[in-house]
């Protein structure tokens, strides 16, 4: 918007000053600038990511954490600077926009372009809870006590936990594992 502003009010004021020449350019100078290194510009998207190679002649894995999260996310370059030609067998982000495609060979100094694709992250939701009931058949340990007066005591026997029923998850999931943590401690 500055850049368009700015643009208007350089083309506007072009002739009715008498340095109208040297501000016309000024103005269009700077509203370029603007427009180049505004927020959404190629030229800050590309200062965003960092540089990516493929170093290792002998192939290898590009696995780099540091590919910067956005939504969108930004074009990545990765540059062959191994010295050998290398060719892309397979590539994990299966929505690739970009030219690191299998198959795609990069001689020395070539580069290709990849964005970094996140999957969508959908919440979890508890539908019903789980139910818990005890193996009677199971003894994990028996505990006896005694009164200080040595009137009373007994024995308090510790069996191994079951879940009954799974709790239920909205979206449904396979593969949930539920396990069980005892925690020994004294009592406050």
């Amino acid at each position: 918007m500055l850049a368009a502003v700015l643009a208007f009010a350089a083309f506007k004021y072009r002739g009715q000053m008498r340095a109208g020449r040297m501000l016309c350019a000024l103005l269009a100078a700077a509203a370029m600038t603007a427009f180049v290194t505004s927020a959404d510009s190629l030229v800050t998207v590309v200062r965003a990511a960092a540089p990516f190679e493929l170093s290792n002649a002998n192939g290898g894995t590009l696995a780099d954490a540091q590919v910067p999260f956005a939504s969108p996310s930004p074009l990545v370059s990765i540059s062959n600077t191994s010295g050998q030609r290398i060719r892309i067998v397979s590539n994990g982000n299966s929505s690739e926009t970009g030219t690191c495609v299998v198959r795609a060979e990069l001689a020395p100094g070539e580069s290709c372009t990849t964005q970094a694709v996140c999957p969508v992250v959908v919440p979890i939701q508890i539908a019903a809870d789980p139910e818990v009931a005890c193996d009677s058949n199971t003894q994990l340990d028996s505990f006896s006590w005694a009164a200080n007066d040595g009137g009373s005591g007994g024995t308090v026997v510790d069996f191994a936990p079951t879940l009954a029923t799974p709790p239920s998850v909205n979206p449904s999931m396979s593969g949930v594992v539920i396990d069980f943590t005892r925690a020994f401690g004294k009592p406050a």
